[in-house]
């Protein structure tokens, strides 16, 4: 593809205004309400002003090793990055829940029959590609054709719930480059919606999104975009104010959750000389000092949070795995601290965090999987050493940050480790299994032997018998 070509697609590929374009029927709008996208709805009608410049000249930045933004000199590199806050303060999509998978059916015509309430031939029509219909992908222009009017006497508004929920979800929060959507996110919008960890989801597919653009721009000036763009850009503006003074930007809005806020606020900048290079220039002679590392901490800005996320907020200083299906990212807040308010407070002569990380590990939290049946008293901790010599500090701190939160109802699942073992703990995996498999070899032999044993014995005897008959 020529280069004119890749700008078309580029452009093509995040216009997402189409989301907004859906006339919500009154009925379904109380639905959404009720569910944890009802923030979504407080968007502004008119086009989403999405400046892409932001986000191409931010991603060139990005740092696919570390899976962050690394700025400065080579060799005193510092490091940046997107988590569970930046997408907390964004979106207020919860983080507390299962994980947002499940199964690809084999047929995703049953998937859409049973959610949707359609026949195998209005199913049908909804496919993206009718030649490609095992890619499991809906048309979310055809979807929105077949409900986004609500029949006067329907009494099962479900099916244009769920329908609603997937434009939404695939316009915005798992965005691609096409517009087809699988259909294996359906089975999870209808009344269990509330119990998904949507936020960690969306994380996930920003840092996918982010791996795919760096790659893209490693190639050429142009790239793909997936994921929540308008929540990268957002970021981008809180955490860089280089950024917002190229654009002619000279406020930060106020008001939770802040997509709508800077939505309102954006079209207000400037920005029609400030080019993808200028952007990247003020970037690249970026300064620590430059950064705002904690931008929702800021006392002339009214971002309280909401009594129902109050519990969901120790969960930023969890490490673990985001899950969104097939795509995982992490959320490493050892890596990331400064951004935490996590200070380095560490004097070699002070005793006081001297204990191993087996007294003061790290919360290992799978979000997506943290919603068990049972609640548990107090949060599962596994141990996780740190990179650099805050370790000790910062390890106890985030100990303590997560475990104060433990009177409440939120329980935790240990079921991803944050790091792989190393090769020191596999050998002693591989050792154990080996004692094991000689023990299991050495208690089989011996029953074969006490088989042979009782089996001799009674050969002696029934001889014995017949010698005296």
């Amino acid at each position: 593809m020529d280069m004119v070509g890749q700008e078309q697609n580029f452009k093509s590929e995040c216009h997402m205004s189409t989301f907004l374009s859906w006339d919500l029927d009154p009925r379904i709008k109380g639905l959404i309400e009720a569910t944890c996208f009802k923030h979504f709805l407080r968007i502004p009608k008119g086009v989403l002003k999405l400046n892409m410049k932001v986000i191409t000249a931010l991603a060139k930045f990005y740092d696919v090793n570390h899976n962050a933004f690394a700025f400065g000199e080579t060799g005193n590199e510092f490091y940046v990055d997107i988590g569970l806050q930046d997408i907390l303060y964004t979106t207020g999509l919860p983080i507390d829940g299962l994980q947002v998978s499940g199964f690809e059916d084999a047929d995703p015509c049953l998937t859409i029959q049973d959610n949707l309430n359609l026949t195998k031939d209005e199913a049908m029509s909804l496919f993206y590609n009718k030649k490609t219909q095992n890619s499991l992908t809906i048309s979310l222009k055809k979807l929105k054709q077949r409900f986004e009017k609500v029949p006067d006497d329907v009494t099962d508004l479900m099916p244009y719930q769920k329908a609603y929920l997937f434009f939404l979800v695939g316009n915005l929060l798992v965005a691609t480059s096409t517009e087809g959507i699988s259909s294996m996110y359906l089975p999870l919008l209808g009344e269990s919606v509330n119990d998904y960890a949507w936020r960690a989801a969306t994380l996930s597919f920003i840092k996918h999104g982010l791996k795919l653009m760096k790659q893209d721009l490693m190639v050429n000036d142009t790239t793909r975009c997936h994921g929540f763009r308008y929540a990268l850009m957002i970021f981008a503006l809180e955490r860089f104010p280089c950024l917002c003074h190229a654009l002619g930007i000279k406020e930060v809005p106020s008001g939770f959750p802040l997509l709508s806020q800077w939505l309102i606020l954006f079209p207000k900048g400037n920005d029609k000389k400030c080019t993808k290079n200028h952007l990247r220039d003020k970037l690249q002679n970026l300064s620590e000092n430059e950064v705002t590392w904690e931008p929702y901490k800021s006392s002339t800005r009214n971002l309280e949070l909401p009594h129902e996320y109050k519990d969901h907020i120790c969960m930023i200083y969890s490490c673990s795995p985001c899950i969104c299906f097939n795509v995982i990212a992490y959320n490493r807040p050892h890596q990331f601290f400064k951004q935490l308010g996590l200070e380095e407070d560490h004097d070699e002569n002070d005793d006081t965090h001297s204990e191993s990380h087996e007294q003061h590990s790290q919360m290992d939290m799978s979000l997506g999987t943290s919603r068990n049946q049972g609640q548990k008293d107090e949060a599962q901790t596994t141990t996780s050493s740190l990179p650099n010599d805050q370790s000790d500090s910062v390890s106890h701190e985030i100990h303590q940050r997560t475990m104060n939160f433990s009177s409440h109802s939120i329980s935790y699942n240990n079921v991803f480790d944050t790091a792989p073992p190393t090769d020191n703990e596999t050998e002693e995996v591989q050792s154990d299994q080996e004692d094991e498999e000689d023990e299991e070899d050495k208690e089989e032999e011996e029953e074969v032997m006490n088989s042979k044993s009782m089996n001799d014995v009674s050969k002696v005897n029934d001889k014995n018998e017949r010698n005296k008959k």
